[in-house]
């Protein structure tokens, strides 16, 4: 475990897990990453208390509350009310209230029974990582997935996270040099709580240059399915300086796009990490 925060990674991180954006420009070594790596496990945990919590519970079922129908009333009124009944051939020799009888009340209505409101299953997400390093990206894959599963001491442990049994990856990387052939259908079920993917893979190799919009590609396609069925949790950049490095060359056309994101996957917080970027820098 960490023994504590350093710098503002606490504000950080907590700004995120409340929807907000982030710029951070620290040094290598500084601890940036875990700015995208901690949110994931904290929302992951509380999915899973909140998936054992409704285990075996009676459910929650919202009741409405209704006013007694139109029949309803009408039989309330009936049950309160008399008929005088008087036999035929009878003589009125005594007065009529003696001769009046209560009519047996009609049989109850009942009242209608609202519709269960669907309680919407907590859904473990996965942060996006872009970074324009291939090996970089399998380094970091390999790194977290065995600081992950050496964390998980407990049988549960992986299992807290979202990862089913038999699984013990918790980050994948998309791009050349993958050669499981099912991650990508993994990543888009929602299987991995981070996914390192190029922004070339995101944008396609024709990456239109100078911010300008290009083609949509299936990755943007399957993003925005992940994003509108509540999967993704946040968006971050890494190696952010490539967004205004060397503009007018075309250097990494495609993280001149990534503003698109904001339309594509609105509401999702997102977060640009930079060892050499400074504020006077950014546009």
């Amino acid at each position: 475990g960490l023994p504590d925060f350093r710098w503002d990674q606490r504000a950080i991180i907590e700004a995120v897990l409340k929807g907000k954006d982030a710029i951070i420009f620290q040094h290598t070594g500084s601890g940036k990453s875990l700015l995208f790596q901690l949110p994931v496990i904290v929302d992951a945990l509380d999915v899973t208390a909140a998936l054992k919590g409704s285990k075996g519970g009676k459910g929650r079922v919202a009741v409405a509350a209704t006013s007694p129908s139109s029949a309803t009333a009408t039989a309330a009124a009936a049950a309160s009310s008399s008929t005088a009944i008087v036999p035929v051939g009878a003589t009125l020799t005594a007065p009529p209230s003696t001769l009046t009888q209560s009519m047996p009340p009609p049989p109850p209505v009942p009242a209608p029974v609202p519709a269960p409101v669907p309680v919407q299953t907590p859904v473990y997400k996965t942060a996006v990582v872009v970074m324009p390093n291939i090996a970089l990206m399998k380094d970091q894959a390999s790194s977290l997935n065995e600081k992950f599963c050496t964390n998980a001491t407990k049988p549960s442990g992986l299992a807290d996270l979202g990862i089913e049994e038999g699984r013990s990856d918790v980050v994948a990387f998309l791009g050349m040099g993958q050669g499981d052939k099912s991650v990508d259908a993994a990543v888009r079920a929602g299987k991995y709580r981070i996914v390192l993917m190029t922004e070339r893979l995101l944008f396609g190799d024709d990456s239109a240059s100078g911010g300008g919009r290009g083609a949509r590609t299936p990755w943007l396609d399957a993003l925005e399915v992940m994003h509108r069925a509540g999967k993704l949790l946040l968006v971050a950049v890494d190696e952010a300086h490539c967004i205004v490095k060397d503009v007018e060359s075309g250097f990494r056309p495609g993280y001149r796009r990534l503003g698109e994101l904001r339309e594509l996957l609105p509401g999702l917080p997102m977060m640009a990490l930079s060892a050499v970027a400074t504020p006077a820098m950014w546009p």
